[in-house]
């Protein structure tokens, strides 16, 4: 489902035939790819996307400890 045909709706209601008078929420399309997925998606770890209080710093539970908040004053 998708709703970013919806920037181009006039184009997609003269495409599929839809009148004027309704208008389009959202999509949902139906089929076969023309190409197969890949069978393995290709990402990075979640280790390297995600971390816990600042950037770099490894999420907690994954052998890391918390940060210690910086004393103020």
């Amino acid at each position: 489902m998708t709703t970013l045909l919806v920037a181009r709706e006039p184009d997609v209601k003269q495409l599929l035939g839809i009148p004027d008078h309704f208008s389009t929420a959202c999509h949902i399309t139906a089929g076969y790819p023309a190409r197969p997925f890949p069978r393995r998606l290709r990402r990075p770890e979640v280790s390297a996307l995600a971390f816990t209080d600042k950037f770099g710093m490894p999420l907690a539970g994954q052998g890391a400890k918390r940060a210690e908040p910086v004393p103020r004053g």
